[in-house]
């Protein structure tokens, strides 16, 4: 399966232990687009950050959440999204261009991070009808199984029973046609993790988070996880970082 929010964190958890000897303790809240974690933070108290996908984000545009609540460490990484389809049903960017067949995406959950190529899709194309998992696990599921059409990915993820057949970028990615070129999309949308923590958390600690994740995405295991699943590292000091949370959020 594609690399997960809880795989970034427990990766980057795993490298603040190896690097500085002190335990982290890493706690998976599954839940409504990353809407229960968030809470979580919200109303946490020490030394507690999370890893989060775009969904952060989403949350904040659609108002679940005030940007203000928050304040963010760093960014780890990002990359387009991928368009998967069954092998099974031979689906090019043609076909799903022209088809006039009911056609089913399967997303994440409601206003997830995969929800938002899917909006699009079904916003322009009146055949398409998104259909929302709990986690994008399910719905790879019922992708393999041919019961759903397309599965916008996070990450890489090499399967013989999908094909990988365009970005969500606006350009060519690691070989594969845009979302432009593919289906006409011509608005981008891209997948990122985010380490984020709440607006108490003290000066030094969002520092110290800072510069352990701008080590965590130079570390040798880092980017052989990154290479293989084609995720580009984006961690950067806190006055870029301070800049990118103002414009995303």
């Amino acid at each position: 399966f594609p690399v997960t929010i809880g795989d970034i964190a427990r990766n980057f958890a795993a490298h603040v232990e190896r690097t500085t000897g002190e335990a982290v303790t890493v706690e998976n809240v599954l839940g409504a687009g990353s809407t229960v974690g968030t809470r979580k933070l919200i109303d946490s108290t020490g030394n507690v950050a999370m890893v989060s996908s775009s969904s952060f984000y989403v949350n904040i545009t659609y108002g679940t959440f005030d940007a203000g609540d928050f304040k963010l460490a760093s960014t780890l990484a990002e990359s387009p999204m991928l368009l998967a389809v069954p092998s099974s049903k031979k689906l090019t960017c043609e076909i799903l261009r022209t088809t006039n067949k009911p056609m089913f995406i399967g997303s994440a959950g409601k206003d997830s991070i995969t929800s938002v190529p899917a909006k699009f899709a079904t916003d322009k194309f009146k055949n398409y009808t998104e259909v929302p998992y709990k986690g994008v696990s399910q719905a790879l599921i019922d992708l393999i199984a041919g019961r759903l059409d397309v599965v916008f990915l996070a990450s890489k993820l090499d399967r013989p029973e999908l094909d990988i057949i365009a970005n969500t970028g606006l350009s060519k990615y690691d070989g594969l046609p845009s979302i432009k070129e593919c289906l006409g999309i011509n608005t981008p949308s891209n997948s990122q993790w985010v380490l984020v923590t709440n607006k108490n958390a003290s000066p030094a600690f969002i520092k110290r988070l800072n510069d352990l994740a701008q080590a965590y995405v130079k570390d040798p295991e880092t980017l052989s996880l990154f290479k293989e699943r084609t995720i580009r590292a984006t961690a950067s000091g806190l006055e870029r970082t301070s800049k990118q949370y103002a414009n995303l959020s």
